[in-house]
């Protein structure tokens, strides 16, 4: 320190504040942005979550439903313990909900899901046996039950991954391999 200044009152600079003045302005500061910052937040994670669990509700009534669709039950008793059998109605909501989300987050518009659906019913066999049953045997039982109106398409889920994906004509006759639809597991991986 200069020996000129050293017994000079301490002034703060020009502009700056000082005592309770201070305390007062960090609270109010606290206030607005430490406080409007988890407000905000909030506000979006509630938006999110009701999102989310609407999505999650509409899911779950598509797999309830396909769960009691004709042919389910007997597809049951082929060795499926758990079915859903998917009209196109049912793929392409499920299709436009999940790219309405996926747009929503990447902020563009959703592509045109229908155009990634089957035009035919899918038949989900889901089950956790090491002998599951092939897509031949549930597509006979399904097409037994229920005598298809045209083509549908058979896949088998177990928790380490798809069995099968194949597709059938209406009698069952087998049109070849084919690629499964992103459908949800029906069964729990544990």
């Amino acid at each position: 320190m200069e020996p000129h200044t050293r017994d000079a009152p301490e002034v703060p600079p020009p502009g700056t504040v000082s005592g309770p003045k201070s305390c007062l302005l960090a609270a109010g500061f606290f206030v607005l942005f430490g406080v409007g910052s988890i407000a905000a937040a909030k506000v979006f994670l509630d938006g999110r979550n009701a999102e989310i669990i609407a999505a999650t509700k509409r899911l779950s009534e598509v797999i309830d439903r396909a769960g009691e669709a004709p042919g389910a039950e007997a597809v049951r008793t082929a060795g499926c313990e758990q079915v859903a059998v998917l009209t196109p109605a049912d793929l392409q909501s499920l299709a436009r909900d999940l790219a309405g989300g996926s747009a929503r987050k990447k902020a563009k518009a959703p592509a045109d899901a229908a155009e990634r659906v089957p035009d035919e019913t899918v038949v989900v066999c889901a089950t956790t046996s090491n002998q599951p049953p092939g897509c031949g045997d549930v597509a006979r039982t399904y097409a037994g039950a229920t005598s298809p109106a045209g083509p549908f398409l058979v896949t088998v889920q177990h928790p380490q991954g798809e069995r099968c994906a194949e597709r059938f004509d209406a009698a069952a006759a087998p049109l070849g391999s084919t690629t499964s639809p992103n459908v949800p597991l029906l069964i729990d991986p544990k």
